[in-house]
């Protein structure tokens, strides 16, 4: 599902990735370079188990990483959650290599 905005092109893509994170950026970044996507958000993946491997997939791709994001989030989720200080939630920013029809400079 694609959501458009008359000043920069699509401004969401919704997409569902099950399994191996790394398997799956690939086909995220493709969206985000075909689409012109400006924010990319993955969910799920982010606990100690050995299977959880979105922080890892998402700094792979990042070339900054916002520690402060996941320090926020957190610290939220203690408010509702004990086990939210097991989370390893993280963001960065996405610099894509290729041009797109949408973006801008």
């Amino acid at each position: 599902m694609t959501a458009t905005s008359a000043w920069r092109g699509p401004t969401a893509l919704a997409a569902q990735h099950h399994g191996d994170m790394f398997t799956a950026m690939p086909l995220i970044l493709s969206q985000v370079d075909e689409e012109g996507c400006c924010l990319v958000v993955t969910t799920g993946g982010t606990g100690p188990a050995p299977r959880d491997v979105t922080p890892e997939a998402t700094e792979a791709v990042c070339s900054r990483m916002l520690p402060g994001y996941g320090e926020q989030m957190r610290a939220l989720g203690l408010r509702y959650v004990p086990t939210a200080v097991l989370s390893r939630q993280t963001a960065g920013a996405l610099v894509t290599l290729r041009p797109t029809k949408h973006r801008t400079h």
